[in-house]
């Protein structure tokens, strides 16, 4: 993300003021602990709803992960969910919540996306590329579902993100030429997920002093596309994501979706969608 680390998906453990009116009461910690964490009276609601879609308990594990990642979750081949926390960072409340909330959504339908590439697909949409993707413009989409949930159980999801963009703005670009589609996923991805209007409204400063008018456009008709779809099932959430990539990548590939299908992974029905791959369309002379 010009020169910097893309925005955290996973945010510090930190608690909003009980004053803040957009809480619906305090916190009550209870002696349940994942993690050896201990988690609140919402947590446990979330994590009971969880383990109850799935029938199995969650795993916990540490894993050795690169320092931009806090968390991670998944279903196992035999349907067991799994929260995994990055060892080489602290344990806390608010990335095991965001990962509970991962699962939830995929127990309620949300795909997990694979990718099926036609002959004559541009090559630099790899499989790198696509994961990139799912993390910094579906991920969001997600986000955006349930950070509001998040804020009013006193939870502040988007803190890393808040420090990343201070950090962002007070870095002048190189004179390198800057990648303008990670510009407008950062613009994006910043949008969805803080709530802080004045910091975005920052953000967008800090893209016209450095004349980036192309990526912050592009970043902006993303925003636009959210704002204006519905967004309340999976396929309409990858149908935004689809949208999205068809702006973001226009000139070099085209998006559809080729199917939604189920994989049984132990007793669970895991939902599955194939993003289709083409080459771009081709420009009238």
């Amino acid at each position: 993300m010009m020169g910097l680390s893309p925005l955290s998906s996973c945010a510090e453990d930190k608690k909003s003021s009980t004053t803040n009116t957009s809480i619906t009461k305090p916190p009550i910690v209870t002696n349940v602990k994942l993690f050896g964490v201990p988690i609140t009276s919402n947590a446990l609601s979330l994590l009971k709803e969880v383990e109850a879609a799935y029938d199995k308990k969650i795993k916990e594990e540490m894993a050795d992960m690169d320092l931009s990642y806090r968390a991670e979750s998944e279903v196992t081949k035999d349907g067991t969910p799994v929260i995994r926390l990055n060892k080489n960072r602290s344990k806390n409340e608010t990335d095991i919540v965001h990962e509970l909330w991962h699962l939830k959504l995929n127990a309620e339908g949300s795909p997990e996306v694979g990718w099926h590439p036609l002959t004559g697909a541009s090559p630099i949409i790899n499989q790198a590329f696509t994961k990139n993707m799912n993390e910094l413009v579906y991920d969001p989409i997600l986000h955006a579902k349930f950070y509001p949930e998040m804020r009013k159980w006193g939870y502040i999801p988007d803190f890393s993100e808040k420090e990343n963009i201070a950090i962002f703005i007070q870095n002048i670009p190189s004179g390198e030429k800057e990648n303008e589609i990670n510009g407008s996923v950062a613009y994006f991805q910043a949008c969805l997920e803080i709530d802080d209007p004045s910091l975005i409204a920052q953000f967008e400063e800090w893209y016209k002093q450095h004349n980036l008018h192309h990526p912050l456009a592009v970043g902006k008709s993303m925003v636009e596309i959210f704002k204006t779809s519905k967004s309340d099932t999976p396929e309409q959430q990858i149908d935004i994501y689809i949208k999205c990539l068809n702006l973001l990548l226009e000139n070099t590939a085209q998006f559809k979706v080729g199917r939604y299908g189920t994989k049984m992974l132990g007793t669970f029905s895991r939902r599955e969608v194939v993003i289709v791959i083409m080459p771009p369309n081709k420009k009238k002379s």
